[in-house]
């Protein structure tokens, strides 16, 4: 397997056309939302032109700037449901994630996570959490 830290959202060019058809619609939405529900015709217009320049640019490169907002387009999961992560491709405690297998047999997991550095790679991680959070939060609003 290859991860690709700095662009981790891989995928087809047919999947990145769906995730963009389903951006518009959601966008769509939003911005019905925003100028006749919330009143506010300014955040309604900044929303589309943002979205619509996003893209353009995923369509003609497969990439932009915040592709992340779209990732759970990108990944064909319902709003709601939590993103991937690096764990969730290793087999842990067995493969339904309960510690045993759909047949009840329990399965030992194979792996091991080393974290060089720790005393700086933990801290960093809890303040990008933190840090993407606070950038969320600051979208919703």
């Amino acid at each position: 397997y290859y991860i690709y830290p700095a662009r981790h959202f891989v995928t087809k060019k047919s999947r990145i056309e769906e995730a963009c058809n389903e951006i518009e619609k959601e966008m769509g939405q939003q911005v019905q939302k925003l100028r006749h529900v919330d009143f506010n015709p300014e955040a309604a217009y900044r929303l589309q032109k943002r979205v619509t320049n996003d893209l353009l640019l995923l369509r003609e490169t497969g990439f932009c700037s915040g592709v992340e907002n779209y990732s759970r387009h990108l990944a064909g999961r319902a709003a709601g449901v939590p993103p991937e992560t690096l764990l969730d491709y290793l087999k842990f405690s067995g493969s339904n994630g309960k510690g045993s297998t759909s047949s009840g047999k329990k399965e030992e997991s194979d792996w091991l996570l080393l974290v060089d550095e720790s005393h700086v790679t933990l801290p960093q991680l809890k303040a990008m959490y933190h840090g993407d959070r606070a950038r969320k939060m600051s979208l919703v609003k």
